[in-house]
């Protein structure tokens, strides 16, 4: 009786089976999660931030890529596509993330940019190095010492400098030794913006750094990391960033005179109480800080003169070019 049961399951098996495996090859239709779907029209900036464990994207075809999303990293959104009838997102050329593994939200630049793409500037690891998004979060990428990549644009992140190295890939620039441009020579004396580190003729860092506002005389110049370098002394460049567009609103206590620098004299008289907006700032020898609010046109920014915010009157320094001698001998007074 046992064997008759065994004969009989043997025989249902081979009638089911082919039924089966026909359903497979003609009719399987694969159970996709519904997605929920948001329109990123609404935001300036759309973010997507990948949900955990991650997720591989896929190209305009649903055919999975080698491009893996780590979890909770997060990624600007390009345009939408439809996939068998669900949402994906662009994350990077031909590389699409579904909208059911991510949470999309208005993302605002988590990073600065140093200065864009030098062309075919190429950059070669010194160690193992991480990669990391704009958003400085690890992507699980490690790329390895003695790797040679072609650079993109050099950003700041939470204060330290990463150049990219894919559409949403940037490693550690102090990581990296770069391709330089030959010297030229040159005669000049430079006033430094910022405070500059010293680095010697190979691009390495030689521990020292020059004041900003300092003046030094320099002989000659050469391009390094995609910046102008300048020889202050035997081996020995320094940098000088130019400092970001701003602009400050200062508010007349009393009528003030203005500078005009063309001319080295006080001319017209502003009225007090008007306000006046201000894009760029100078210190000169004696301390003094005068904001441009025309062409030529400068006023004396003192306590006593003029009314400024306070996050405007904590710029005014760190802004600041320095100019020795301007408006320290004007004439008539």
């Amino acid at each position: 009786m046992k064997k008759n049961r065994i004969l009989l399951a043997l025989a249902l098996t081979a009638l089911i089976a082919p039924s089966i495996l026909g359903g497979v090859a003609n009719d399987f239709e694969p159970t996709v999660k519904a997605a929920t779907t948001t329109n990123i029209n609404s935001f300036k900036n759309p973010v997507g931030t990948v949900d955990l464990g991650g997720a591989y994207t896929v190209d305009a075809d649903g055919n999975q890529t080698s491009l893996f999303l780590p979890g909770q990293s997060a990624w600007k959104l390009g345009p939408s596509i439809l996939i068998n009838g669900e949402t994906y997102y662009e994350v990077a050329t031909n590389n699409y993330i579904g909208s059911d593994r991510i949470t999309v939200s208005d993302g605002v630049p988590f990073y600065t940019i140093i200065h864009s793409a030098v062309p075919n500037q190429v950059g070669t690891l010194t160690t193992d190095s991480q990669v990391v998004d704009s958003y400085g979060n690890d992507t699980g990428t490690v790329l390895p010492a003695g790797s040679s990549w072609k650079l993109g644009q050099l950003i700041k992140i939470s204060g330290l400098a990463y150049y990219q190295v894919s559409a949403n890939g940037y490693v550690l620039a102090a990581f990296l030794t770069t391709d330089t441009a030959p010297a030229t020579d040159g005669n000049d004396t430079i006033t430094l913006n910022n405070a500059s580190e010293v680095l010697d003729d190979n691009g390495s860092r030689t521990g020292r750094i020059l004041p900003a506002y300092s003046s030094w005389k320099t002989d000659q110049t050469k391009t390094l990391n995609g910046l102008t370098y300048y020889r202050v002394g035997t081996n020995q460049w320094v940098s000088n960033v130019p400092i970001a567009d701003y602009s400050l609103t200062a508010k007349l206590k009393n009528s003030q005179s203005v500078y005009n620098s063309k001319t080295n004299s006080m001319t017209r008289s502003l009225p007090a109480g008007s306000s006046w907006e201000i894009n760029k700032v100078v210190r000169n020898k004696n301390n003094q800080f005068w904001g441009k609010v025309s062409n030529d046109e400068w006023l004396l920014i003192d306590a006593n003169n003029v009314v400024m915010s306070y996050g405007d009157s904590d710029t005014v320094p760190n802004v600041a070019i320095s100019e020795p001698d301007f408006a320290t001998n004007i004439n008539n007074q």
